[in-house]
């Protein structure tokens, strides 16, 4: 697929995806950072929307709680930790943008395992989803 065709079909995906009720409404989320090396589905515009959007709670508006993967190891264990700025991510060794375990100011990022409140989310872009919810990787 040329460029122009895969760039039109991930901005359609993601329109998709903050248009939705079921986007708008979440509090809690967990989104993969795509990998253009793997040909995912572009989720930027889905982070950033997450950033910077708050979540309507009732006739309050809350900032969306957003997590994303951290690799722990090679065997690819990993947390979602939270994150409240694109510049929270870093490249990992795979060249993948992930948090580190600590914020620049050295306290640890919250894991969404220890969170207060369940996920309402989690987005995941791939190439191939199987069952039982396996999906095609890179690496080991």
């Amino acid at each position: 697929m040329d460029l122009i065709q895969r760039s039109k079909e991930d901005n359609e995906i993601q329109s998709f995806v903050l248009e939705a009720p079921w986007f708008k409404s979440s509090k809690s989320l967990c989104v993969y950072v795509s990998c253009a090396t793997l040909q995912e589905v572009d989720t930027s515009r889905i982070l950033s929307e997450c950033l910077c959007s708050p979540a309507k709670v009732g006739y309050t508006e809350v900032r969306k709680k957003l997590y994303v993967p951290h690799v722990e190891d090679r065997k690819c264990n990993m947390r979602m930790l939270k994150i409240s700025s694109i510049n929270d991510l870093v490249a990992s060794s795979t060249n993948i943008l992930e948090p580190a375990p600590v914020d620049c100011d050295g306290n640890e990022c919250e894991d969404a395992m220890q969170a207060s409140n369940p996920v309402d989310l989690f987005i995941i872009p791939g190439n191939l989803f199987i069952l039982p919810v396996h999906h095609l990787q890179q690496g080991p």
